[in-house]
């Protein structure tokens, strides 16, 4: 301070001018930018907005992957893309990755989200698929797929989680089939390993095996699919439990959770959710119980 004074001394500032100005400087140096950091932050600002006004599914898709472990932020990047008319689709065997992809139609989830399907898993299936390409059916994945790498576990969770909606088969039937076919495609892969050689693969009219779909005596209601799917996934992915009340929910004028930032303070509204957690934790001060709910709307 003293050298900063003497030199505005020096060049005909008074006194109180530069001790006013010293202050200022002290002041702010105890947090600011200086150029070049500002500079990088405006520049980062500027290119993250430009990558979301222009490439927002290409966007969206790198925020998920980056945070895919953190599921509050991943709920959040959802409903964000979701607000943009962005569609979170299921992570289809053919077409998801690692990683969240942009894709025709919305952002595909990772196969890598999949709680209980590890990156062994995933890197099988991607290796598989790269070399002969997307798999025509389950029970083709079932032949194709490395028994000692991918187990029926993994599969009924790949089923479970929409893996395999393309086939058109039910997930019920899919499940209904896992056992049949691993066994089938297990005992083919035996054969061909020890050389013996199947004629019936040879018959060009030989009937195939797994062409149509297993009956299913008792077929999941849509709410258990989907409490299945979010156990898995983390969330609703092709549906929310709310969806079957929507008519009578704007009937009733609930306002969507969406809007309440909207609201004026103090403002009484109507809403309608369903509670997807609950925790009972116990107050430190009061020893009184409490509960913390997560709920959601599906709006």
């Amino acid at each position: 301070k003293e050298k900063f004074l003497t030199g505005c001394a020096k060049r005909g500032i008074d006194g109180p001018t530069a001790e006013k100005i010293f202050d200022k400087i002290e002041k702010f140096a105890s947090y600011g930018f200086n150029k070049s950091h500002a500079a990088a932050y405006a520049y980062l600002s500027y290119a993250t907005a430009y990558f979301k006004a222009n490439y927002p599914s290409e966007w969206m898709a790198a925020l998920m992957t980056c945070d895919r472990d953190d599921t509050t932020k991943l709920a959040k990047f959802i409903r964000e893309a979701r607000s943009m008319q962005i569609a979170m689709l299921p992570p289809d065997i053919n077409q998801a990755g690692s990683e969240f992809a942009a894709v025709k139609g919305g952002i595909r989830f990772a196969m890598s989200g999949i709680k209980g399907v590890g990156q062994a898993v995933v890197d099988e299936i991607i290796a598989e698929r790269n070399l002969k390409g997307p798999f025509a059916s389950l029970y083709d994945f079932m032949q194709r797929a490395d028994k000692a790498k991918i187990g029926k576990k993994a599969i009924e969770l790949l089923i479970e989680a929409g893996g395999f909606d393309f086939t058109g088969w039910t997930r019920d039937a899919m499940r209904e089939s896992i056992d049949a076919m691993y066994a089938e495609a297990s005992r083919d892969q035996k054969e061909a390993s020890l050389g013996v050689l199947n004629l019936f693969s040879l018959i060009d009219s030989a009937e195939k095996p797994f062409q149509a779909p297993p009956p299913v005596l008792q077929p999941s209601t849509k709410l258990q699919l989907l409490q299945r799917e979010k156990e898995l996934l983390g969330f609703y992915l092709t549906g929310h439990p709310m969806d079957n009340y929507k008519e009578v929910l704007r009937r009733l004028s609930c306002v969507p959770f969406r809007e309440f930032e909207t609201l004026p303070e103090g403002t009484i509204v109507r809403a309608a959710f369903v509670i997807e957690t609950l925790q009972v934790k116990i107050s430190n001060k009061s020893q009184r119980k409490f509960a913390i709910l997560t709920i959601s709307d599906g709006l």
